[in-house]
């Protein structure tokens, strides 16, 4: 298995012991996601970063209630 203690997360370079982490999450995917080490608040930072921006890019502004509500005339 290896030793557990030197397993660093990839970001903030905390191991399990530092802090109080008692748990680094592996994960194993494609590309620059294969084999990564990382503590669940890096990842969560993570996922909560890219979720806020792709909520941005799905704004939809809809003129429509304005112009009904504002009736010219």
């Amino acid at each position: 298995m290896g030793n557990t203690y030197s397993k660093k997360c990839i970001q903030c370079k905390l191991s399990i012991g530092d802090y109080g982490l008692d748990y680094i999450c592996h994960i194993t995917g494609k590309g620059k996601w294969n084999n990564i080490n990382i503590c669940p608040e890096c990842l969560y930072n993570r996922i909560d970063k890219n979720k806020n921006i792709k909520e941005n890019f799905s704004l939809k502004v809809d003129y429509n209630d304005d112009f009904k509500n504002n009736k010219l005339g």
